[in-house]
């Protein structure tokens, strides 16, 4: 009976933990950098020097600015569910790995890249003003 007990505590501990983890990341994102891997294509959205992340009901989106399409704007891309393992969080099928600790990424999509990233408290306000000169510019070369 006391087993039981025990059993039942650390079984309700980790699910707690494991619910609060997803949760305190909502609303959240990372802002990446390219640290290793010398060549990033252009026009790549998914692989650039500086890469976002949002969090989102317990979802992974990765923002872009897209410049193909009219009217030009931000677009989000929902890459699925994240993962928690004891030292990384992963999404997409494991293709992104990010180390818990240190904040470094790794992308595995055709080659391997590596990203170093900060946490964002206000994601979609830094996302917006890294993207608004690029927005300007363009504007400016229109008129």
């Amino acid at each position: 009976m006391l087993c039981l007990r025990y059993l039942l505590i650390i079984t309700l501990f980790l699910y707690t933990t494991t619910s609060f983890s997803c949760g305190a990341l909502n609303g959240k994102g990372l802002e990446c950098d390219l640290v290793d891997k010398g060549y990033v294509e252009d026009n790549n959205f998914f692989l650039n020097k500086k890469i976002f992340f949002y969090f989102k009901n317990e979802e992974v989106y990765q923002i872009y600015l897209d410049l193909d399409l009219i009217p030009i704007k931000l677009r989000e891309v929902n890459l699925g569910e994240f993962v928690f393992t004891s030292d990384l969080m992963q999404w997409k099928d494991n293709k992104y790995l990010l180390n818990r600790k240190n904040f470094k990424l790794k992308i595995n999509i055709k080659d391997t890249y590596y990203y170093r990233c900060i946490l964002l408290g206000k994601p979609l306000e830094t996302i917006v003003k890294y993207f608004k000169p690029t927005i300007d510019d363009l504007i400016n070369n229109i008129n």
